[in-house]
């Protein structure tokens, strides 16, 4: 009976241990919709879709980047973000051929809060307890994303799909008078790449201290 007590415990601990080493996932952290959590999006309703004007793109540069917003709509979909103060958001789901991608923006009053918010986000995603730095190449999440953080916005799309990344990034970085402290560019199950953008140019963000300086 001893022996039996014994192993049952010696499980329980080891279980418990496994789950405190796992890589915190977006899921875990989010209120999700059931479309976004990978349910069949076909039954969406005329009510949930969105126009342009909706979501405050340009169609024409979006298309310039080669993206394309098919039936894009409503989500109830919530980040970690979503838990402060901000003064506008827009947030919304589109479809690829194998899933769909979730795009929200948030902005805010000015940088102290922007820089609040983005340093609680992402230590949020610490393993273990312990925290993440500015510039740690470590795994953030389970899926893939894209983070664009400035003074006073903060941009995140969310998909395993690479090429649909990389065409946010060029979308956010073709203009001449864009400029972003912070791009953070994760693969699904990869590490983190830190970037900066200003003047057309793009610079390795060292792993440093916590700053928007």
């Amino acid at each position: 009976m001893r022996i039996l007590i014994f192993s049952t415990l010696l499980l329980a601990l080891v279980a418990c241990k496994e789950k405190k080493e796992e890589v915190i996932d977006l899921s875990d952290i989010t209120a999700q919709s059931k479309k976004y959590a990978g349910d069949d999006t076909s039954d969406s309703t005329n009510s949930d879709t969105l126009s342009f004007e909706d979501i405050a793109l340009n169609e024409l540069e979006l298309s310039k980047n080669g993206l394309k917003l098919v039936n894009p709509r409503k989500t109830d979909t919530l980040l970690f973000v979503d838990r402060f103060q901000f003064n506008k958001k827009t947030t919304f789901l589109y479809d690829l051929s194998e899933d769909s991608v979730l795009y929200s923006k948030w902005n805010f009053s000015d940088s102290s809060k922007t820089q609040n918010v983005f340093l609680n986000w992402i230590n949020f995603f610490s393993v273990r307890g312990k925290s993440i730095r500015v510039g740690e190449k470590t795994n953030m999440q389970k899926s893939g994303f894209v983070l664009f953080a400035n003074d006073t916005c903060l941009v995140y799309v969310g998909s395993n799909n690479k090429t649909e990344l990389e065409k946010w990034k060029k979308h956010y970085t073709t203009k001449k008078n864009q400029s972003w402290k912070y791009v953070l560019t994760q693969g699904q199950n990869g590490k983190v790449n830190w970037q900066s953008y200003s003047d057309k140019k793009w610079s390795i963000v060292e792993d440093n201290l916590y700053s928007f300086d």
